[in-house]
């Protein structure tokens, strides 16, 4: 993130992998279970906030009990600047639907609920939208440092 000044990331690519990878087939055995160990993969939002100087740094936390809290612990651990908490506790938020609802968390811990979206309130942004696949796109200022330049980063 040398050249960025902002980068949005909305999930994780992955957040386990397989401890072994096997260079054969597994051959189903009837009656026979199946089972292997996974391991922590690295995380890309955590290293972003760690080399990031004066960028902005965007995350997303689902949650699915203690949703801010989690999310505000999520914030600081990452060194963010913002996080969008998607809460499937939440009517009408979530990836069944073609409604969401989210809330951000700013790193002065300024906590900004949202209203349902619908997905024809999503689709009038056009490309940002398909760009964005599930996560919805909100009117908002982000606050901006006087010295950022237009390179964004989005990773979906």
């Amino acid at each position: 993130m040398k050249k960025e000044n902002i980068a949005i990331c909305s999930a994780a690519v992955a957040d386990f992998k397989p401890v072994s990878v096997l260079d054969q087939k597994i051959k189903k055995k009837s009656g026979e279970g199946l089972s292997f160990d996974l391991e922590p993969t690295k995380d890309i939002l955590a290293s972003l906030g760690l080399q990031k100087k004066n960028q902005f740094l965007v995350g997303f936390a689902l949650e699915t009990q203690n949703e801010i809290e989690n999310s505000k612990k999520k914030l600081e651990k990452k060194n963010l600047d913002l996080i969008v908490l998607n809460s499937l506790r939440d009517k009408g938020a979530g990836f069944k639907g073609d409604t969401n609802k989210v809330t951000f968390i700013d790193k002065d811990n300024k906590v900004t609920p949202f209203d349902v979206k619908s997905g024809s309130a999503r689709n009038r942004h056009g490309p940002i939208n398909k760009m964005a696949a599930r996560c919805f796109i909100l009117e908002v200022t982000l606050p901006m440092r006087s010295s950022f330049a237009p390179n964004i980063v989005m990773s979906i």
